[in-house]
């Protein structure tokens, strides 16, 4: 006899229903970030996904656009405080690579302090220079027509006597002093490079 072998009994298959996953925008945490990162997006999904009221829908489209308008105003004055500060920085930068500027020395055009006196042992006009330094290149003239050139500098308390022979004109007439009084006297010397003049006059 051929025996029969026992079916183990089937049990059914169960299936587990597939669980759906919610959009990004479905979830409180995505609403949040949307709405903090892209303003347009929560207005967009207020009035497409929310089922509140109209009213609502108006107060917060409200909300949102307001923290638009201040995000924008203080970007704005937030550029232009950077822009107003600038051009006071650019001063500071040019001064420290700005090179100083070298003095140049002044010239001196201060009168000759010198001592005129006629001379009588050797008739002439003595010169003496007052000055701390030498004088160079001096030409003295009297009565502005008769001029002697001193070609050797004239040191500092030095009296040099010059006799009036010496004085000349243009034309080669020398001084007489016999004949014309000496009224006045003019020296020119250079003192450190500076060309410098002093004057005198004589009381006959």
């Amino acid at each position: 006899m051929e025996e029969k072998k026992n079916k183990e009994p089937t049990t059914p298959e169960v299936k587990t229903p597939e669980v759906k996953k919610k959009e990004w925008y479905m979830n409180w945490w995505g609403v949040v970030i949307a709405i903090l990162f892209l303003p347009l997006f929560g207005i967009w999904w207020i009035w497409n996904k929310t089922k509140a009221s109209n009213k609502i829908k108006w107060v917060l489209t409200g909300l949102i656009a307001l923290l638009i308008v201040v995000g924008v105003v203080s970007t704005g004055s937030n550029n232009s405080t950077t822009n107003t500060a600038s051009p006071t920085e650019t001063p500071t930068q040019t001064q420290q690579t700005a090179q100083p500027k070298k003095e140049e020395p002044k010239e001196d055009t201060s009168d000759l302090k010198a001592e005129i006196k006629k001379a009588y042992d050797v008739p002439g006009i003595e010169v003496t220079n007052l000055e701390t330094v030498a004088w160079d290149e001096c030409e003295i003239k009297l009565n502005g027509d008769y001029e002697r050139t001193i070609r050797n500098p004239l040191q500092p308390n030095s009296p040099l006597n010059n006799p009036y022979p010496l004085f000349t004109k243009s034309d080669g007439t020398r001084f007489n002093p016999d004949t014309t009084a000496v009224k006045n006297v003019v020296i020119k010397c250079k003192i450190n490079g500076n060309t410098r003049y002093g004057a005198f006059r004589f009381h006959n």
